[in-house]
């Protein structure tokens, strides 16, 4: 199974694309056209079975100075997923915590991402980390959740 997983936000853009409970790759995109159109390409060649994402909930109704990117990521992700036949699911962002917290009790490990510089553009790659273990959790793995196994040796 190859899922991609992605924080989106509104310049910076975490994406973390898993093998089964093995993660890939882990990086932050610059730009969310830049973003989009890596997805889509990366979607239409058939890379992934499930997307996931973070959703976007707006807590301050006064978001007057933003145009909103973060919505247009997801928006084009659901597009691009339902036009592909690739389940598309969004996750609040609220898992984060105890997303890494199980994740530390699999011994699953956030890959190193030295190679972002600078170390403040690493929180989207890492979170997009985590909302792709927490799907694996949560959807694809759930039967077992005894945080005494080690999950990567599930499946």
């Amino acid at each position: 199974m190859r899922l991609l997983a992605v924080d989106p936000g509104e310049l910076y853009i975490g994406a973390a694309v898993y093998h089964g409970w093995e993660c890939l790759n882990a990086d932050t995109i610059l730009g969310a056209d830049e973003a989009v159109d890596r997805f889509w390409r990366e979607i239409e060649d058939g890379r992934y079975d499930v997307v996931v994402s973070e959703q976007w909930r707006n807590f301050d109704a006064q978001v007057t100075w933003s145009e909103v990117r973060t919505v247009e990521v997801i928006g084009s992700l659901r597009h691009k997923c339902r036009q592909s036949n690739i389940p598309f699911f969004c996750q609040p962002s609220t898992i984060l915590r105890p997303g890494r917290a199980r994740m530390a009790a699999h011994d699953l490990e956030i890959p190193d991402l030295t190679h972002i510089k600078p170390a403040k553009n690493r929180t989207h790659a890492e979170n997009a980390v985590v909302h792709g273990a927490w799907h694996l959790f949560e959807i694809h793995f759930p039967t077992n959740k005894d945080p005494s196994i080690n999950a990567k040796s599930w499946g």
